[in-house]
């Protein structure tokens, strides 16, 4: 009777065994669905706010340079200062005679200057037009109205081309 109750014991835990166990890969079926769930759920959460903000922000970006954009068009045939950003900050003189989609032209005496929209920190338009000096640059500046671009990010500056 010892060794039927015995066998009977055995064969019993290996029932269980089998039950819990899926005979494939040796895990347990009840834990790896468990942690299957557990993993997969907040993961798929994670990934679709991550890209509602995304977009959201690309949005918002995309606004903010297309009503920077309308700023600059109110502002052709007009002397201004352009600010831009990059590893040496640099301003530009001239007068605002094109805008493109991704760029800016500026004339300053028979040099053609084009600047990046990204790039441009700030804009400052003269008050009463050019500054014929120093002096004069100097009391007019008073006077300057910024704009500024919030979408401006380090990126190496560009050249100036002379056509």
């Amino acid at each position: 009777m010892n060794n039927n109750h015995r066998k009977n014991k055995r064969s019993s835990k290996k029932k269980i065994w089998f039950q819990d166990v899926n005979p494939k890969d040796n895990k347990s079926k009840h834990n790896s669905k468990r942690n299957t769930k557990d993993k997969k759920s907040p993961k798929k959460e994670t990934d679709n706010t991550d890209n509602m903000s995304n977009k959201r922000e690309e949005t918002s970006n995309e606004k903010e340079l297309s009503f920077f954009r309308e700023q600059l068009i109110n502002h052709i045939d007009e002397f201004v200062k352009i600010v831009t950003t990059g590893c040496c900050p640099e301003a530009f003189e001239g007068i605002l005679c094109k805008i493109e989609a991704d760029f800016i032209i500026l004339i300053d005496n028979l040099l053609i200057i084009e600047i990046p929209i990204e790039k441009i920190t700030a804009i400052i338009r003269y008050a009463g037009g050019a500054p014929t000096n120093e002096a004069d640059h100097t009391i007019k500046n008073t006077d300057n109205t910024p704009i500024t671009n919030k979408k401006a990010r380090s990126i190496p500056a560009p050249d100036s081309f002379d056509i």
